[in-house]
């Protein structure tokens, strides 16, 4: 061990796509630490080269923490705070200090002006090496358990073992990494499917598929949850914004259900039922018979 890092606390980090590597850096130019980082692939950063159609995107042109944390139905609260601390903003200054640019695209994501992935892994990794961050590839973590002296030890495949005062975790959703957090202590919330499309029987929507309806609000009123947003008509239910939003709202209860419930689809929310008939009324008075199923409401 050289004079330099003898007595510098040591920190793992576990996983190497982006949030290991924003967090690797983030704590290598606070602390005067030994940074870790071990990557079980053969790359690092592969989830990024393909994001964004290998484009990457970046963060969101949506500086306000309430409004943007209100896209993540579960997670809203939790993540406020985050986004308070450190938000697109952050983010977008973060990069233009080491050179890159950002574009906002009409719906609101922001890409490097290069329209290449290469960019952003090629930052990341010049800053981590600036840090002096360690970076290990192959490296498959075996166990992972705490030790006398308040430290940590990681057991690999290969029977080596490895010591660190502070271990932070970056490996998405790796069930193996559940077992680890498990053995030290952690809680885990059993998981259950989120973000999906929903299946659904009803000969009314049959002659609709392919439609989208830009502005509905759909209901699980059984759970009391509700979603505005674009609804897609499909050959087998319903799709778009507002389902996918809905499904991660109500992820546990239709888990815990087996999936059978009732949906509910305002076509027109805000609208009242009296004034829906006065206005579909005045359409059929002036509008041909054949062209009026047809036509925008």
């Amino acid at each position: 061990m050289s004079s330099e890092s003898k007595g510098r606390p040591k920190i793992a980090v576990i996983g190497g796509g982006a949030a290991g590597f924003f967090g690797a850096i983030q704590i290598a130019s606070k602390g005067n630490c030994e940074v870790t980082l071990l990557e079980k692939g053969k790359q690092f950063l592969s989830k990024v080269k393909i994001s964004g159609g290998g484009r990457c995107n970046v963060t969101h042109h949506c500086f306000d923490p309430e409004i943007l944390s209100k896209n993540y139905p579960r997670g809203e609260r939790e993540l406020r705070w985050a986004f308070e601390i450190f938000g697109p903003e952050d983010t977008i200054r973060w990069y233009e200090q080491r050179g890159v640019l950002l574009k906002t695209e009409t719906d609101g994501r922001m890409f490097p002006i290069t329209d290449s992935s290469e960019t952003v892994i090629q930052t990341l990794m010049q800053e981590a090496k600036k840090n002096g961050i360690k970076l290990k590839m192959g490296v498959e973590i075996h166990s992972v358990k705490p030790i006398p002296d308040s430290k940590f030890q990681i057991k690999l495949k290969n029977e080596d073992t490895l010591e660190f005062n502070k271990i932070l975790f970056a490996t998405g959703s790796g069930r193996k990494a559940w077992n680890w957090l498990l053995a030290l202590g952690h809680t885990i919330s059993d998981p259950v499917p989120s973000l999906f499309t929903f299946k659904i029987v009803d000969p009314r929507l049959e002659n609709l598929s392919g439609l989208t309806f830009e502005k509905t609000e759909c209901s699980l009123t059984e759970f009391g949850y509700s979603q505005l947003g674009s609804l897609l008509v499909t050959h087998w239910g319903a799709s778009g914004p507002a389902i996918l939003k809905l499904s991660a709202k109500g992820a546990r209860e239709l888990f815990n259900k087996e999936y059978e419930t009732t949906l509910r689809i305002d076509f027109v929310p805000g609208i009242k039922k009296d004034e829906v008939r006065k206005r579909v009324e005045k359409e059929k008075s002036f509008i041909p018979p054949n062209s009026f199923p047809t036509r925008p409401f």
